[in-house]
């Protein structure tokens, strides 16, 4: 009986401990806090026809809009993108959420939605997003896009080599929740070991396993160079955790590791957004 108190009590220290220097003890699914839909630009400017909407740049040739309302009364609205900071008739049809650019806008009543720019165009070609009427070049509603610090992928430096081998050119992020590994190495010889993310100052056990570049999460096999891509798992986002590594849970030995930032103006991972329709 001592012996389990004993065993106890040391759990219940370990995860103090663990609550005291920022962990958060990490069993079960994965569930993340943060929503991200990209970098927050603001509100639409309201003209006419009730154009309400909060705008978020997703990545360099999507744009979520949050909350969207429109009466769907102008005669031949369109999403409408200028290099103008304010919208003219030299603009183009950003297309509707469904692709077309052959039918003007409908009403809209507070819904998401998703635009991706026609091909060829990217948001460098843009410093305005409006609800145009082009049959009377009329502003119904309109936001500037500002052309500094668009969302892009943010390196976080190689891995370094702590045991078995590990090493890597940078580890990217690519989106809210897609990692791309460069020119990998492991030996393969850690006996339960995983990609794993995580809350608090120093990877550790209780972190998140990562699916390795097949969706699997059995435990490591070696690498020799390769190039992969990893997506977080469930709900999480990079900016739900503090690390990445790899790291044995048996032994609890760190391989080699790299923090994500606080802030990073990175892409938005469009299933995500897609799931916020």
């Amino acid at each position: 009986m001592m012996g389990l108190q004993g065993g106890s009590s040391r759990r219940m220290l370990r995860q103090a401990l663990l609550t005291v220097f920022g962990v958060i003890i990490t069993t079960g699914t994965a569930v993340g806090q943060t929503k991200y839909y990209g970098r927050l630009i603001g509100n639409f400017q309201t003209y006419v026809h009730g154009v309400k909407g909060t705008v978020y740049l997703a990545n360099e040739n999507t744009i979520f809009i949050k909350d969207f309302e429109y009466d769907g009364q102008g005669p031949d609205a369109f999403f409408w993108g200028d290099i103008s900071e304010e919208p003219t008739s030299n603009g183009f049809i950003i297309p509707l959420e469904n692709g077309t650019t052959d039918e003007v806008l409908r009403q809209y009543n507070g819904q998401n939605l998703i635009l991706t720019l026609p091909d060829g165009r990217s948001l460098r070609d843009m410093n305005s997003l409006s609800v145009w009427c082009r049959k009377f070049a009329v502003n119904f509603g309109s936001i500037r896009i500002p052309q500094e610090d668009l969302p892009s992928p943010k390196s976080l430096g190689p891995l370094p080599t702590l045991a078995h081998a590990v090493r890597s050119e940078d580890v990217v992020v690519m989106d809210s929740k897609t990692l791309f590994i460069m020119n990998l190495y492991y030996d393969g010889a850690g006996p339960d070991a995983f990609f794993l993310v995580g809350k608090g100052v120093k990877p550790h056990s209780q972190g998140y396993k990562v699916p390795d570049e097949n969706g699997s999460l059995e435990k490591l096999h070696g690498y020799n160079g390769e190039n992969i891509t990893l997506e977080l798992p469930g709900d999480l986002t990079v900016f739900d955790v503090d690390w990445f590594g790899l790291y044995c849970i048996r032994y609890e030995q760190n391989f080699g590791h790299v923090y994500f930032p606080e802030q990073a103006n990175i892409p938005a991972n469009i299933e995500d957004l897609r799931m916020a329709l």
